[in-house]
């Protein structure tokens, strides 16, 4: 809290006051960055499932190439809820949100197909946060990240 409070330019209790705990901290920090993907990545309800996960792709990964302190931010969050009971909860809570809205993109895509693909992205946006400043690897995903959604799609009836 203190580097914080350093970082920001604010006396420690004035931070403490505001924030008073380090899972505040981390669950305003993960809201914040919640809140830029989705204001970026919903896409408009009137387009088809296969047309609205690349418009929220394509937002998405350009949040983490926009900003890749965000991501990496992301990326350590995740790590330490592995060590942290309540960051995890944090952590747990803002994917739910994150896989409700992917269900309502793929609204018209089998259950089951509409589950594997909301993992597929999830799981591999997340490994782009791990090396948000590798562009070329992050564009890679992306591009290797549509083609897999799409094939999943194309199978469905």
């Amino acid at each position: 809290m203190r580097d914080v409070a350093d970082e920001v330019g604010l006396n420690i209790a004035t931070v403490h006051y505001y924030v008073p705990s380090k899972a505040e901290l981390i669950r305003l920090v993960v809201t914040r960055a919640h809140e830029q993907f989705a204001t970026r990545a919903t896409p408009s309800a009137w387009i088809s499932p296969r047309e609205a996960v690349r418009a929220h792709l394509t937002a998405a990964f350009a949040v983490v190439e926009d900003d890749p302190a965000l991501a990496r931010v992301l990326a350590e969050v995740a790590v330490e809820a592995a060590h942290d009971p309540a960051i995890a909860e944090i952590v747990e809570a803002a994917e739910e949100r994150w896989r409700r809205a992917l269900h309502r993109i793929l609204a018209g895509v089998p259950t089951g197909r509409r589950r594997q693909a909301s993992a597929l992205i999830m799981l591999t946006l997340q490994g782009a946060c791990l090396r948000p400043t590798d562009a070329r690897a992050v564009r890679a995903a992306r591009q290797a990240l549509v083609a897999s959604i799409d094939a999943l799609l194309e199978e469905s009836p």
